[in-house]
């Protein structure tokens, strides 16, 4: 049998119950007597969690997020299940209509990169050749890709208008030799940071926009082998408080804490 790559199954597949990709975004789905879908959604975690609130609706137990603290009262208002599929398309749909559009200048959500682009439009006069369209980057926040946005209009001679305000530097954005470049490798290091946590057991959720605190528990799976669940323990607004309650999570589990010499240093430092 061949195997398929490992890039291939993570574009193909979902780690999540219920939920598949398609044309760059995420489909919720559930069958259930027929076929029902329930939208698309811009990340896996967000069709994962549709999926968890049919089985609610359902009063099944949800399987992706089973710590997550679900409305119950509000999932289950609909009086069928066909109401219920009907209410989470038009959600999903408004959702993506009101997320592609924003009130910046040089700045739409990209469907295929799941994020804010940047894209400036340089004159014939300024550019030197016929007019032209610049890709500055991907941001997580539309403010972030409006402050490239109206630095690129100053790099190439125009008047920033999503913050006009603002005290940008003039003369040294001018002058960058390598502007285009620089600023999408900015926006680059800037998600990778933000994706990753110096601490086991802690991740960042772009959905909830929280440090999210997680532990690996073990199971033993239908054929006897051992496997291992990720558990998700909470969601916190600072990245030492989202370490800690990893550490106590791994404790509680027979565990190792594996934070404490990293939150002594970073209290240290403070």
């Amino acid at each position: 049998m061949t195997k398929l790559p490992e890039q291939l199954i993570r574009v193909a597949f979902s780690r999540f119950k219920g939920v598949v990709p398609r044309l760059g975004r995420w489909h919720a789905y559930m069958f259930w007597k027929k076929h029902h879908t329930f939208g698309s959604y811009r990340s896996e975690q967000e069709a994962a969690m549709m999926y968890d609130q049919a089985c609610i609706y359902r009063n099944l137990h949800p399987v992706n997020f089973p710590d997550f603290p679900y409305n119950k009262e509000e999932i289950r208002q609909p009086a069928d299940f066909g109401e219920f599929v009907e209410q989470k398309r038009e959600q999903a749909m408004q959702a993506t209509k009101a997320g592609q559009s924003s009130r910046f200048t040089g700045v739409s959500w990209s469907v295929l990169l799941n994020r804010w682009a940047v894209h400036l439009m340089i004159p014939a006069e300024q550019a030197g050749r016929p007019r032209t369209c610049l890709f500055l980057g991907c941001f997580d926040t539309d403010e972030e890709a409006a402050v490239v946005a109206d630095k690129g209009r100053i790099r190439y001679g125009m008047k920033a208008v999503n913050f006009p305000d603002s005290q940008y530097d003039h003369h040294q954005i001018s002058q960058a030799a390598k502007f285009v470049e620089q600023s999408r490798l900015e926006a680059r290091r800037t998600i990778k940071a933000r994706q990753f946590s110096r601490f086991t057991g802690v991740t960042w959720n772009r959905m909830v926009k929280k440090w999210e605190a997680y532990v690996h528990v073990s199971y033993l799976q239908p054929n006897q082998k051992k496997g291992f669940k990720k558990r998700i323990l909470g969601f916190f607004a600072n990245e030492e408080d989202a370490a800690r309650a990893a550490d106590i999570g791994r404790v509680q589990n027979g565990q190792k804490a594996v934070n404490s010499e990293e939150l002594k240093l970073t209290t240290n430092r403070g």
